[in-house]
């Protein structure tokens, strides 16, 4: 019998082709697979952080819902002059200033006085509206970066800024009664903006003694340190460190300084605001 002829198989050029992409596909060098890989992972990571984003705007709404009822209801009080009174005396313990006394009218500390100043300064309205706004935005920045996100950490958060607060309160009240320092903010009594902003950057890191004499402010100095430190003791790593206690103890005494300027004008912003009556309009003149 005769050989059969040998055929070639039938052209498939779909196949030829897919087994050239095939052996295109073996022949990528690792690195080029490795970046594919890397390319997928990062687009894993914006989503997760997309997500994480969206608890943080959640959060973040929450914060905003409760300060505006909390200043809602703080307007409400506004109607009687008696929750005026009230919102101003928790406003200035808070802000420690001594009411719209100037340097003139200072009398020393009884140490009844400075107990009761202390106590209510820790169980301040305005301290603790204060705690939850900074512990949103820390919420929001994702700060520190190890409590996560959630109602949890939030709580963690607004605990973190409170026991700072508690421990520069308490260290300052402890220092500055056996060295009679008073760090109440008293208005200069001066004239002009220039000269009474000058005032009251000076005197931002000062406290009175029982003459009258101003002097630098150990107990303040002491109780924003003390807070800024012992605060690492539960802060996690990213932020356990004698710098970060620094950057925080620089930030404080920073707002301090700011805040002096705030606390010489503030009396004249609320007597203004005390003449407007609720519901009485100025009679015109004939």
């Amino acid at each position: 019998m005769c050989a059969r002829p040998f055929a070639p198989p039938p052209c498939n050029a779909t196949a030829i082709l897919g087994r050239g992409f095939g052996c295109w596909q073996n022949a990528q060098p690792q690195g080029a697979i490795k970046q594919k890989k890397n390319h997928a992972n990062l687009r894993h990571s914006l989503t997760a952080k997309a997500g994480i984003f969206t608890v943080e705007m959640r959060v973040q709404g929450r914060v905003v819902l409760f300060c505006l009822l909390f200043f809602d209801s703080a307007c409400r009080a506004e109607a009687q002059q008696s929750g005026v009174q009230k919102a101003i005396s928790e406003f200035e313990n808070y802000l420690n200033m001594a009411g719209s006394r100037t340097a003139a009218d200072f009398q020393p500390l009884t140490r009844r006085e400075r107990t009761d100043l202390y106590l209510r300064s820790l169980t301040n309205t305005w301290g603790f509206a204060k705690a939850a706004m900074s512990a949103g935005l820390d919420q929001w920045r994702d700060k520190p970066q190890e409590w996560g996100q959630g109602w949890g950490p939030y709580g963690q958060r607004a605990a973190n800024i409170e026991g700072q607060y508690l421990v520069q309160k308490t260290v300052s009240y402890l220092i500055s009664a056996p060295l009679h320092e008073d760090n109440r903010y008293f208005g200069s009594g001066k004239h002009g903006i220039w000269p009474r902003t000058r005032y009251a950057l000076a005197s931002s890191m000062l406290a009175r003694h029982d003459n009258g004499e101003l002097r630098i402010s150990a107990s303040q100095l002491g109780g924003v340190a003390a807070g800024a430190f012992v605060a690492r003791l539960w802060l996690p790593g990213s932020q356990n460190t004698a710098s970060d206690a620094a950057v925080s103890f620089g930030i404080t005494m920073g707002t301090n300084v700011a805040f002096s300027v705030v606390k010489e004008f503030l009396p004249d912003l609320l007597q203004r605001a005390a003449r407007k009556k609720p519901g009485k309009n100025p009679i015109p003149n004939d």
